[in-house]
């Protein structure tokens, strides 16, 4: 496994150096190369690695032990060879022919649902998360490499996040959970994802504690009707077993018994179980709420994590969570579709609006990304409102017609409270397209 690691390390090096030293007409040219041009990369790089290239094909690494220590002194050797020459032509191809050798090795792969940083250990070092791609059934296959000039387009089984790029844009680091295909199994069967959301409960009332130093910042001590919430709560997800859901998403500001412990983290957090209850990840709210109190802006006293988590699965690619606030914010939002190349973007929300949650969010049509938005109805309390309006909706894009996918949203006058039914958990189901390449 340590030599295997060793090539997964040199293409992120390589890939590192083919990003400090081209620019986007390079990759626009990288396509457009002759084929002679192109049998003169690939004789080349058959000379240097005979073992893993012959007649211009990619042949399969499928065992680490085949990988001698010569084979990295050359590979080492190489790289060096094509900074100095500024051969970025050569070390793109054999990139290229990498990420095809090495298919079978990330074919379904798994890390039993432990956090990662990468298939290379020099991710810090580089700069650079060596990935599996994970098939995502809605995205259009050519898109990213019809709308972009970015080097993943030469991969096709792996791809790369700079994460020296989303630091210096955001200040995050990203760690990854890749989850078990199974789990998605019965999606994959009957070809639509299932996706649940639910309000939860309209009477639940946040305590504020205000706090003025150098700035004005509030805390959250408390979320009534805990005893109500719970029960709702574990009624909608019985109803979502009954309805096959796939995927229940619950609003911000859930309360749990453990909720003091956290807000004395000064945390806001949405906790990602999987369907046995155990805890896939949990993501920390980044970027903290602010609202006029008594005509001086207070601030949500949280310290975000600094990290962001994605959820890998074939079939629905890369799945993130960003709190209410993080999903307003444009330069993060882009990050996480043009960088991190989320393809689910779940938004779970405890707000007074919803406009801009729905105009923001727009750009994910462009990157073929669903998104999920639910807010809570106890948000109208913190405004005296008689009703929010829209409580939450999907985004569904990519494949498929205009009929299947689009904008579909859920409004509060469609609600059972609404006809004087009593307030126990509504639950909205949306279907997304679902299929999987690899099962």
């Amino acid at each position: 496994m340590l030599q295997r690691k060793t090539l997964y390390d040199m293409m992120a090096a390589a890939i590192r150096i083919v990003l400090e030293n081209t620019d986007d007409k390079f990759i626009r040219r990288f396509f457009t190369i002759s084929s002679k041009k192109r049998k003169e990369l690939d004789d080349s790089l058959e000379y240097w690695f005979p073992e893993f290239i012959k007649a211009g094909n990619s042949l399969p690494v499928s065992n680490p032990n085949t990988i001698s220590e010569s084979m990295v002194e050359r590979l080492e050797s190489f790289t060096e060879m094509c900074l100095k020459n500024k051969d970025m032509l050569l070390l793109a191809e054999f990139l290229n022919k990498l990420d095809g050798g090495l298919a079978f090795c990330v074919w379904n792969y798994t890390a039993d649902n432990e956090e990662i940083f990468g298939l290379n250990d020099n991710w810090e070092e580089q700069g650079v998360q060596l990935l599996p791609k994970c098939y995502c059934s809605w995205e259009h296959r050519n898109k990213a490499k019809n709308s972009s000039y970015n080097l993943n387009n030469l991969l096709n089984h792996f791809y790369f996040i700079d994460t020296k790029e989303f630091y210096r844009k955001t200040g995050f680091d990203v760690s990854h959970i890749f989850m078990n295909d199974l789990l998605w199994k019965t999606a994959v069967e009957r070809k639509t994802l299932r996706v649940g959301l639910t309000p939860l409960y309209d009477k639940a009332r946040l305590s504020l504690a205000y706090e003025e130093k150098e700035r004005c910042v509030f805390q959250v001590e408390s979320v009534s009707d805990l005893t109500v919430r719970k029960e709702n709560a574990l009624a909608v997800l019985e109803r979502a077993k009954e309805k096959e859901v796939d995927i229940l998403c619950y609003p911000e500001m859930l309360g749990s018994p453990e909720i003091l412990n956290a807000l004395q983290e000064r945390s806001n957090k949405a906790v990602v179980l999987d369907g046995t209850g155990e805890v896939l990840c949990v993501q920390d709210k980044q970027y903290p709420y602010s609202f006029l109190y008594n005509d001086q802006e207070y601030e949500e006293d949280i310290e975000g994590s600094q990290k962001v988590c994605l959820l890998h699965c074939n079939g629905i690619g890369r799945i993130a969570v960003a709190i209410c606030k993080d999903a307003l914010i444009r330069d993060y939002v882009y990050q996480a579709l043009n960088n991190l190349r989320v393809s689910l973007l779940i938004i779970p929300s405890f707000s007074t609006g919803f406009f801009d949650f729905e105009t923001n969010l727009e750009t994910c049509k462009a990157y073929d990304c669903n998104v999920v938005w639910i807010n809570a109805c106890s948000a109208k309390k913190m405004l005296e409102k008689e009703e929010l309006g829209m409580l939450g909706y999907v985004l569904k894009t990519g494949k498929l017609s205009t009929i299947k996918n689009g904008f579909w949203p859920y409004w509060e006058k469609s609600c059972p409270k609404s006809k004087e039914e009593t307030c126990g958990g509504c639950l909205y189901i949306q279907e997304m397209y679902m299929e999987c390449h690899n099962f």
